[in-house]
């Protein structure tokens, strides 16, 4: 997996006052610097699924910030309501495509189809949290829920 080239985010600072696209809310500074780590590692689709020795491969475009939800998130105890997003630490980089169009997750395919042609969100999150050293379902405070043992993504 291609890893960001500047991997030292220390040097990162997100003002209150940027907009972020579907920001209605204003979030907490931690978060917005969260979100603003998301975007450099590219879009966490994958194109190409791992076979005969050969590494999966994710689609790798410029990102946007995606709230996990659905599939494989409510086999992990994650379910939002009609209208409310989950928790701003479940988020993923997915380009506009694999978001919103065509091929998107919130476009016209719906989740259980996106998630088999693409790979499950919450395993998307795993490698997501193992690449920031972060633990993202802790910190949505996830932890009290149902969790099920991930396989690997990326080889």
């Amino acid at each position: 997996m291609r890893a960001p080239e500047n991997d030292d985010y220390t040097g990162l600072q997100v003002s209150r006052t940027d907009s972020w696209p579907g920001d209605a809310a204003m979030s907490t500074a931690e978060i917005r610097l969260h979100w603003a780590k998301l975007v450099p590692i590219h879009c966490m689709a994958i194109v190409r699924e791992a076979h005969g020795g050969v590494p999966a491969l994710r689609c790798g475009r410029a990102a946007t910030v995606h709230h996990c939800h659905g599939g494989s998130m409510k086999a992990r105890g994650v379910h939002k309501a009609k209208g409310k997003k989950t928790s701003d630490w479940l988020c993923i980089p997915l380009c506009p495509d694999h978001h919103v169009g065509a091929n998107g997750v919130d476009g016209t395919m719906g989740v259980m189809t996106w998630e088999q042609r693409f790979g499950a969100q919450s395993e998307m999150l795993d490698k997501l949290g193992e690449i920031m050293g972060l633990d993202l379902w802790g910190k949505a405070n996830a932890e009290n829920k149902v969790m099920v043992p991930r396989r690997e993504l990326f080889a």
